[in-house]
């Protein structure tokens, strides 16, 4: 009985009300037909329903997206602790640069930290 609009063959756009209504149709074709559903308040998106698999993808991404980040972030710290101690072999720079990171990590977790606003 999904009356909202298709943007796609398994995308589903509708309104916030309709997809309250029809909750128990929506969350079957989500998750037996890898429906996506989009929900609108206003006529703006405010909600987004996948399946958990396609969310656990999404998680996947993200945090192999992060780990590339920060390997970029470390590697540049390797090579500029390199060029400011040129003496230091490549093992010793790594950790030196682990170091420098861990303890720039240590001071960001102290500033977000309720106890540090204090």
């Amino acid at each position: 009985m999904v009356t909202a609009r298709r943007t796609e063959q398994k995308n589903i756009t509708l309104s916030m009300t309709e997809f309250k209504q029809q909750l128990g149709e929506l969350s079957r074709r989500v998750a037996e037909d890898d429906a996506t559903v989009m929900v609108e308040s206003h006529g703006k998106p405010k909600l987004m329903v996948i399946s958990a698999e396609r969310g656990e993808d999404l998680l996947h991404l993200e945090r192999r997206e992060q780990m590339r980040s920060w390997l970029a972030k470390f590697r540049a710290e390797v090579n500029k602790v390199q060029e400011s101690n040129p003496e230091l072999d490549d093992e010793a720079a790594t950790e030196l640069a682990a170091q420098i990171l861990r303890e720039h990590r240590v001071e960001r977790d102290a500033q977000k930290s309720p106890s540090a606003n204090r």
